[in-house]
């Protein structure tokens, strides 16, 4: 998707999916080193069928608001 979002891919067997209303939530990656955030939720599809889901990457944020997020250590 244009406008620096990523497409999530959603696990047909997951608990708990994006939905309309969790924008802003933190998108986590997880495998055996841990978990992380990779970015935050912008869209979520509003079919119940879809499952959808777009985010904006960690660096795009830190493009947009160095002042704040430069400065939380890694």
């Amino acid at each position: 998707m244009g406008a620096g979002r990523v497409q999530l891919d959603a696990d047909s067997e997951a608990a708990f999916r994006a939905q309309p209303g969790y924008s802003g939530s933190p998108a986590v990656a997880a495998d055996a080193a841990g978990d992380v955030v990779v970015g935050i939720l912008a869209v979520a599809s509003r079919d119940g069928d879809a499952r959808d889901a777009y985010a904006i990457p960690v660096a795009q944020l830190v493009d947009a608001w160095p002042e704040v997020l430069e400065t939380i250590p890694a």
